[in-house]
């Protein structure tokens, strides 16, 4: 699923260059460009990763949110095989047992004999993989918090996956780049040296219909597409409603 927004200032275009004399000799392209910059901007802080207290950034604190999300979600979905000597706790047959599994590739005997054990787990496999792990994900793109971990034999493929999406962190994000670019917005490296697709459509001179159409084709959840646009497109309003708000206020003390 693909997002494409398309910004229209009309409602607030001209009340603000009507109250606002220093912006009067602006034209209506100027100012959509002007506040598709903004917008555009809007959405890279909207986009994924970002908590409760960096929604509004700075970005490179939104990087952090994913960098310790992804590293959070697969160690709490992979754990490394424990040793055969503690899970058997000196049951010489149980041990055998065990290592046998290991030895043969029998994992699904070896996870139901974990469980009785007491390794409580959802499953055996040799290695961690990103594949496997997007399986496992919510509609949010997370692991959650309930469940079984899964047994790795590897165990050192845990942190080498962990590395691995580290690097992904800003993939989302980097969709939003063709637009950022066109319209100036200045985005960290860890966006940028990502090739998400993504477009822009830059109508500001159209005349009877001036617009600015930007896409990013990230695989969006619908939970987080509905997100996104409800950030975006709220602040925006509401930051050009509080202007035309000052300008009021300015221009009433003035009487």
């Amino acid at each position: 699923m693909s997002a494409t927004f398309n910004l229209d200032i009309k409602p607030w275009a001209d009340q603000v260059r009507k109250l606002d004399k220093r912006l009067a000799t602006k034209t209506f392209p100027e100012l959509l460009k002007q506040q598709g910059k903004l917008f555009v901007r809007d959405l890279i802080l909207a986009t994924p990763p970002f908590d409760k207290t960096t929604i509004d950034g700075p970005l490179n604190a939104q990087r952090k949110v994913g960098v310790q999300a992804v590293t959070t979600d697969t160690k709490r979905l992979f754990q490394p095989m424990p040793k055969v000597d503690t899970l058997a706790a000196g049951d010489k047959r149980a041990a055998f047992a065990l290592r046998k599994y290991i030895r043969t590739g029998a994992l699904e005997a070896l996870s139901t004999m974990l469980r009785r054990l007491g390794a409580l787990n959802s499953g055996v496999v040799y290695e961690a993989t990103e594949a496997l792990q997007t399986t496992r994900r919510n509609a949010k793109g997370r692991i959650p918090k309930k469940g079984f971990p899964i047994i790795v034999l590897r165990g050192r493929t845990i942190l080498a996956l962990v590395n691995l999406l580290k690097g992904h962190v800003g993939k989302l994000k980097a969709g939003w780049m063709p637009a950022a670019k066109k319209l100036g917005v200045s985005v960290p490296a860890w966006i940028s040296k990502h090739s998400t697709p993504g477009s822009v459509h830059d109508n500001s001179r159209k005349l009877g219909n001036p617009s600015i159409m930007v896409s990013n084709n990230s695989a969006f959840g619908p939970q987080v597409e509905h997100k996104i646009v409800e950030y975006a497109i709220e602040k925006r309003r509401g930051s050009m409603q509080k202007q035309i708000e000052a300008l009021v206020n300015a221009e009433t003390a003035k009487m």
